[in-house]
């Protein structure tokens, strides 16, 4: 009888566990909903609500930690992320945050570290530290160290840390592939052609129809003549203001982002933003798959 009793008891403690996950996984999956559909200010209430009930649910830590870079809250995350410094998602994140915040070297510093726990994504930022740096030998020996499966995945962003750093260390080849068909973003650091870049930036379907590009591109060329990125990945970003220029959402937005290749002021790509701050949490290469065949 007593066994029958722990059997019976067995069972109620493992089943109301296999409820309580369904429950948590239900409320984050609500979360990630309210985040694709940019209810970020709903998404960030509740995701703290989730947090207080799950407290050791990293996964939680590192989406309110993205949450806050897009909204620039930039010291907060230093904070939060001094608890989790052994995770090397978080780790990452804080090299971004430190990006942003132009301490390029506690930035490469993160990446490296969070690249020896694992992360691939943070090898590539390392690379790109290094060819901001100009340090093109040690930026190809790790460009060596890229797995193939990562390759093979995220051709476009690799293939444009190539051109980077074969354009300085391998000129020979540069002047080989100058008459070669290259996609748009790697032909563009072989040897730049600003004539095509109208044409690239009115593929963007989210600025306002009465957009003049001509005047655009001249604007663009005249704001960020004189400044430095206000961050970057594996190009030179600038945010700069220009009231009502499209939209995100169906919401206006008064935002662009100017794309330049690396260390140069040849702009590559024009688009709005919705936001100030630099909120770019994701690897590149998925939102540069469009441009594979230009």
């Amino acid at each position: 009888m007593k066994r029958k009793i722990i059997i019976i008891w067995g069972y109620i403690v493992k089943n109301n566990k296999s409820e309580e996950r369904l429950k948590r996984k239900k409320y984050y999956k609500s979360i990630e909903n309210l985040l694709r559909n940019e209810k970020i200010d709903f998404a960030r209430r509740e995701l703290v609500k989730f947090m207080h009930m799950y407290p050791d649910e990293e996964y939680a830590i590192i989406s309110y930690i993205k949450i806050l870079i897009k909204q620039g809250n930039y010291d907060e995350v230093i904070e939060i992320s001094k608890r989790y410094m052994d995770n090397m998602e978080i780790e990452y994140y804080l090299g971004i945050v430190y990006n942003s915040k132009m301490d390029y070297q506690k930035s490469k510093e993160l990446f490296f570290d969070s690249y020896e726990k694992g992360m691939i994504k943070s090898l590539i930022q390392y690379i790109v530290i290094l060819i901001k740096e100009e340090n093109y030998e040690e930026a190809y020996k790790y460009f060596c160290l890229i797995p193939e499966e990562y390759v093979r995945d995220n051709e476009v962003e690799v293939a444009i840390l190539r051109r980077y750093i074969y354009k300085e260390k391998y000129p020979e080849i540069n002047l080989i592939l100058k008459n070669e068909f290259l996609p748009y973003f790697s032909s563009q650091i072989v040897v730049y052609n600003e004539s095509v870049l109208e044409t690239i930036v009115k593929r963007r379907k989210n600025f306002k129809e009465e957009v003049n590009f001509k005047n655009l591109i001249a604007y663009a060329k005249e704001e960020i003549e004189n400044i430095e990125p206000t961050y970057f990945d594996i190009f030179d970003r600038y945010i700069i203001k220009d009231p009502g220029v499209g939209k995100i959402n169906g919401k206006k937005t008064d935002y662009l982002v100017i794309s330049t290749n690396l260390n140069t002021k040849d702009i590559v790509n024009i688009y709005p933003y919705k936001y100030r701050n630099r909120i770019q949490c994701e690897p590149l290469s998925y939102k540069l798959q469009f441009w594979k065949y230009l």
